[in-house]
């Protein structure tokens, strides 16, 4: 909602009009959920007398990074000149820009994501195949040689399947909190969901 807000705001501050006075002209406006805020921001000036404490208290309420820069911007515009409306159009601007990237970023961590999950599965897919599929085809029994005592572990090996797969659902899903998030620990909810789906699957299926 903040471009539209900020492109209304310039458009009656061409017409002359005071920001303060076009602060209140935008607050009967259905702005979506930035509509309350607005009409709270003009309270903020009837009472507190003063536009910029209002803005101040917003951009608290609000408390993003885009918020605290076009505040600041308009802050810093209307000590210089009354006429802000520039001012206006260039932070509407940069909102839009910053709204597009924001949406291109998502979309592109997204697929990095969706290509842990993929691996996550695979990984289990081939773990499970070695487990149900290819250990139950060895003989109970070890051969001469002894190449074959693989198969008298088989519950064994089956664990240590199980245990490889919660570990790689922990450190998978740190990498993906990594990748989406700004820290390892944004991952920490991608570890839990793998590692619980890593156990039941094999405690289950396995």
């Amino acid at each position: 909602s903040i471009p539209g807000f900020l492109r209304r705001l310039a458009a009656i501050s061409e017409m002359g009009v005071p920001l303060f006075q076009a602060i209140n002209s935008i607050s009967n406006i259905n702005l979506g959920v930035l509509s309350t805020e607005v009409k709270l921001m003009y309270k903020d000036i009837v009472w507190s007398r003063s536009l910029f404490e209002a803005l101040t208290k917003f951009e608290r309420r609000v408390n993003t990074i885009a918020i605290s820069r076009i505040v600041t911007l308009i802050t810093k515009a209307s000590e210089s000149t009354a006429n802000i409306k520039d001012t206006l159009r260039v932070a509407a601007s940069d909102s839009d820009l910053s709204e597009k990237l924001i949406k291109q970023k998502f979309t592109v961590l997204l697929s990095y994501l969706i290509v842990v999950y993929i691996s996550f599965f695979v990984f289990m897919l081939v773990l499970y195949v070695f487990a149900k599929m290819f250990l139950p085809q060895l003989p109970s029994q070890a051969g001469p040689s002894g190449m074959l005592g693989i198969s008298t572990q088989k519950e064994a090996y089956s664990l240590l399947f199980m245990h490889a797969s919660v570990i790689q659902g922990f450190f998978s899903g740190i990498i993906a909190g990594q990748m989406v998030g700004e820290s390892p620990f944004d991952g920490l909810k991608h570890s839990m969901f793998m590692m619980t789906t890593a156990y039941i699957f094999f405690v289950v299926f396995v």
